[in-house]
């Protein structure tokens, strides 16, 4: 428990319930001022339903159990009240009830000196309070399929993954069922988290919140939509730019997430390059934003992404993942790191994700086990670096033959000059660092 400058331990727990449950109660009185409906509690409420938490908390420790217990059940009956009574005013909905409870738990943690899970909660609630406008229209942007998706993600993350046995079935130590599973649930997640973000903010917000969201779901399809409306001629260039700088900078970021999740010896590598690349994109997004055309550029059109889950895509980043992890792994015990380079450029055109999770994997540095003999298969961390890099250039490039083919003149040329700026920049602190 936090106990500052030797003050009583039972009163920082009463202060701190005091202050939690006031920032809890702003929020509410706030949502309530703004939507114009009564409500039973606002800041000095919360406040003291969080002091009358801290107070149950601390006579459970100090008494007996029971009067914890008696004063949940009291918080309970008043609560139940105050909701009974809310009914005259046609009011539907428990949210405020639920907080109120909550936030007498909240108090409850702090006497028994759970301080930092009290933070966290609040600051979860909160959160969640907050995004309540988000909240609704995401539910009401969601249809069957993405609703399907969902749950079969949850089946292959919590029902089959466990199912799989942790063992390789080959002399290289490549095919490894419940790691290859688990890197497809990993991929899957990320992906999907950034389309669940992309519907939140919603599909036609704006040009930045597109760009950035929609990086982390597929920069691929931002880039091919982009080059597709700038024949159209409805957005300025510097838009269709800024859009395209920040899908890269989200890809970028969301490599920077696997390396950390999978390997944190190559991530502590790669993270200087890639994040001074980050940097320059979010620098030149920044530039673009600030000088754009004050003609609206909301998109008329949204971007044409499907949900990033289904089975049959799991299965084909599965596919691939397997085919890249046994040929490099094939190709360092033969060959040595010479055939991985031109592996991992091949990589990065088809999937950067595959590409950086194969390379986080193989550059692990275990030894694998065999009938008949231990191979050390890994890569070093040095070559690990150097194949992320070209791997990552080979998915500017891909963006960068998309808009030769596909987009008009003027970002054409510009994307292109840009983008080859970034591949120097990349290339050149991938080198030098």
């Amino acid at each position: 428990m936090l106990n500052f400058i030797n003050i009583d331990p039972n009163i920082t727990s009463i202060l701190l319930a005091l202050g939690l449950g006031a920032v809890i109660g702003l929020e509410r009185e706030t949502m309530m001022q703004r939507g114009g409906y009564p409500g039973f509690a606002g800041i000095r409420t919360f406040s003291f339903i969080g002091l009358m938490g801290a107070i149950s908390g601390i006579l459970g420790l100090l008494v007996h159990i029971s009067l914890a217990v008696a004063g949940l059940a009291i918080m309970g009956a008043l609560i139940s009240l105050a909701y009974w009574a809310e009914q005259k005013h046609q009011r539907i909905g428990l949210t405020t009830e639920i907080t109120a409870v909550l936030t007498f738990m909240i108090g409850m943690l702090t006497a028994y000196g759970q301080i930092f899970l009290a933070v966290i909660v609040t600051i979860a609630m909160i959160t969640v309070l907050s995004l309540r406008q988000y909240l609704h229209r995401f539910a009401k942007s969601l249809a069957n399929e993405e609703i399907f998706a969902g749950i079969k993600f949850a089946i292959i993350a919590f029902i089959i993954l466990p199912l799989l046995p942790d063992m390789t079935f080959d002399p290289w130590g490549a095919l490894n069922p419940y790691k290859i599973w688990l890197i497809v649930v990993l991929i899957s997640g990320l992906s999907f988290t950034g389309y669940i973000l992309n519907k939140i903010v919603g599909e036609r917000k704006g040009m930045a919140l597109t760009g950035f969201f929609g990086g982390f779901v597929s920069s691929t399809a931002v880039n091919l939509s982009l080059a597709e409306q700038s024949k159209e001629k409805r957005f300025p260039t510097g838009a269709l730019l800024l859009a395209l700088f920040l899908a890269q900078a989200s890809s970028l970021i969301l490599t920077c997430i696997e390396l950390f999740v999978l390997n944190r010896p190559l991530f502590m590598a790669a993270i200087l390059p890639l994040a001074i690349t980050i940097a320059a994109l979010f620098g030149l997004s920044i530039f673009y934003y600030r000088s754009r055309s004050k003609k609206k550029t909301q998109l008329k059109k949204a971007v044409k992404m499907r949900s990033p889950f289904t089975l049959s895509q799991a299965l084909i980043f599965g596919g691939i993942f397997s085919v890249m992890m046994l040929t490099i792994k094939i190709l360092f015990n033969y060959i040595g790191d010479a055939g991985l380079y031109v592996t991992s450029i091949f990589s990065g055109l088809i999937s950067l994700d595959a590409m950086t999770v194969t390379i986080a994997e193989v550059a692990k540095g275990a030894a694998v086990t065999t009938t008949s003999e231990a191979i050390t298969n890994a890569i070093s961390i040095d070559t690990g670096l150097q194949l992320i890099i070209l791997g990552v250039i080979a998915s500017i490039v891909q963006k960068i033959i998309a808009l030769f083919f596909l987009a008009d003149k003027k970002f054409r040329i510009k994307g292109t000059v840009y983008l080859l700026a970034i591949i120097g920049i990349l290339g050149t602190f991938g080198y030098l660092l």
